[in-house]
């Protein structure tokens, strides 16, 4: 018989971690809070190891005809000086490729077209507990806000505010280059997305509760270097997304207890200043199957906790050093005090990065 999972949580991770177990003989059932399963933001980068990971559940050839690369990346003053600029193809800096998120969901939900993908369900404490009694193992894919986390690991661990209000969003405009602008506090981004898209993103300290639209967006902003000035000119209201940027705090003493596993935010949400959120969600589900898919050779609870046990030893050092690191370059590039002196600092790491 089949063993059986219980996914919550239909993102990126959570239906690549379906898709996955799926493949490899699994019966898997989803559990999504949402009436449907959309990609909501703009784009994401996805490193070498996370393109592995896609190609592995069987969508390498989808994947790189719906991407673009990191041709050339740099850091600027809001002035238009370039303070850093970046190797995007070398052996200590692999290529990094762009995806629309919504292109990614998409292809992700028609790999997991045969799956059963519940939406609108409302995955509570009681529901999860009864669950887990079926199933031989329940994964937590659910975000920041994890009821699965609040459920079986405690409230210890929580999202932290960075101090930080997020945008993100996509214009029709042909950036052609990865460019990130440095200021006093802010920060502004635009990459290549598609031919004819470029996904733009902005962030600057406030309190969680200010979120102003594009008005306040395009004051802050529409000073800053070429070509922030004609983004914004283009973008429209309903194109962006605003977020107050959390992180989880204090990290997990662990992503598993008995037969209960965690993955992507859920597990490690992390600010989105080092670009590794949906990568690491994706890495995460490809190293769960793995070990996982393992534990078909045992019988009982036994080989699925010793697998999920395997699973955290692998994943949750890495992840929790990239979610620590992120946080410090957030910290980093919207200093309002000692502004000048970072940005002599970033000319001066030119030499080592070349």
């Amino acid at each position: 018989m089949a063993k059986q999972a219980l996914i919550v949580g239909a993102g990126v991770g959570g239906l690549s971690t379906a898709i996955g177990l799926r493949d490899a003989g699994w019966s898997v059932t989803v559990w999504e809070r949402w009436p449907r399963v959309v990609g909501v933001g703009a784009a994401l980068g996805v490193w070498p190891e996370a393109q592995d990971g896609l190609a592995t559940i069987g969508l390498a050839d989808q994947f790189a005809q719906a991407s673009v690369p990191v041709a050339e990346a740099a850091i600027y003053r809001h002035d238009g000086r370039r303070l850093l600029q970046l190797p995007v193809d070398s052996p200590r800096t692999p290529r990094v490729r762009l995806i629309s998120r919504r292109t990614l969901m998409d292809l992700l939900l028609t790999h997991a077209n045969d799956i059963d993908i519940q939406t609108g369900v409302q995955a509570d404490q009681t529901a999860l507990r009864a669950r887990l009694t079926e199933t031989d193992v329940l994964i937590g894919a659910d975000g920041l806000r994890s009821a699965v986390r609040q459920t079986f690991f405690g409230d210890r661990t929580a999202p932290r505010y960075s101090g930080l209000i997020g945008y993100r969003g996509t214009v029709d405009f042909e950036s052609g280059a990865y460019g990130e602008t440095w200021g006093d506090g802010a920060l502004f981004g635009n990459t290549p997305m598609e031919p004819g898209r470029t996904n733009v993103y902005a962030a600057f300290r406030a309190q969680p509760q200010d979120t102003p639209g594009l008005d306040g967006l395009r004051e802050r902003f529409g000073a800053w270097r070429e070509p922030i000035p004609t983004i914004l000119a283009a973008v429209q209201e309903t194109d962006l997304l605003r977020n107050p940027i959390y992180d989880l705090h204090p990290p997990l003493p662990g992503f598993v207890t008995g037969r209960v596993a965690l993955l992507g935010d859920a597990a490690h949400a992390m600010t989105p200043h080092a670009g590794r959120g949906g990568c690491e969600a994706i890495i995460d589900a490809i190293s769960l199957v793995h070990h996982l898919t393992a534990a078909t050779r045992d019988d009982g609870d036994d080989g699925v906790t010793a697998a999920l046990r395997r699973y955290d030893r692998e994943r949750r050092k890495k992840a929790q050093q990239i979610a620590a690191r992120s946080r410090r370059i957030g910290i980093v590039s919207h200093a309002r005090s000692g502004a000048t002196a970072r940005n002599l600092m970033l000319r001066g790491l030119q030499p080592l990065v070349r």
